[in-house]
């Protein structure tokens, strides 16, 4: 494997989404136009969350996200959500302004990984 399809592949891994709902790729496109749509909202949340210093609703909004993410294999964002969730858990916030800049970035990465899979045609 390639470094580039590693690196992509940590981002968003294609390959194993697509096994997990029987290579069935109309699927894929709509469950990833369904979590693109989702980004925005959740990681309002979680900026609202930190700015309000709000541990419990930090804590829910980046478990939905990282749920969300784990099961689209978008490794990257659900590491970063794991580290922001556990933060709101043990109520220290101090890096997670941080932490959220870190999401920003990856969540631009991701969508321009998902971007051409949303146009494919079928």
């Amino acid at each position: 494997m390639s470094e580039r399809s590693e690196q992509s592949d940590a981002i968003f891994d294609k390959d194993a989404l697509l096994n997990t709902i029987g290579n069935n790729k109309e699927l894929m496109v709509k469950l990833i136009k369904i979590y693109t749509e989702k980004l925005p909202d959740l990681l309002s949340r979680i900026q609202d969350a930190i700015a309000r210093e709000d541990r419990e609703s930090l804590k829910i909004s980046a478990h939905t996200l990282r749920g969300m993410s784990l099961n689209m294999f978008a490794h990257g964002v659900a590491m970063v959500t794991w580290a922001l969730e556990e933060m709101g858990e043990k109520g220290n916030l101090s890096h997670a302004e941080k932490t959220c800049a870190t999401l920003e970035i990856e969540l631009r990465h991701l969508k321009t990984a998902l971007k051409p899979h949303t146009e494919e045609k079928q």
